[in-house]
């Protein structure tokens, strides 16, 4: 779930945005654009400034390592995190620079 400064809940284009912010994230980390395949909006609610979106990864079965450490909330947290801070953006565009806005 990503929190949305209330200040951008009302761009209209922003959960396209993010959509494709998101895509893009994915499709070219190093660590999980073999593994990454989709992802889609399951909720928007502009009362509390919330997106919730699903990301589909397609991994190896039955590979507890795997999925222990490949494709850990942390480590796909963590990637998403780190594209924010590299790209050094401003206002609405900065989404998810706040740990908390990330849940």
């Amino acid at each position: 779930m990503l929190k949305i400064p209330e200040e951008c809940v009302t761009e209209e284009e922003l959960p396209y945005l993010l959509t494709k912010r998101l895509t893009d994230v994915y499709s070219s980390s190093p660590s999980l654009n073999r593994y990454f395949t989709s992802v889609e909006i399951m909720d928007f609610r502009e009362e509390n400034a919330t997106i919730t979106y699903h990301l589909q990864f397609g991994v190896p079965s039955e590979d507890d390592s795997f999925m222990k450490y490949m494709m850990s909330e942390e480590l796909v947290l963590g990637i998403l995190l780190q594209d924010f801070h590299d790209q050094n953006l401003s206002g609405c565009e900065t989404l998810g620079l706040d740990p908390e806005a990330l849940q």
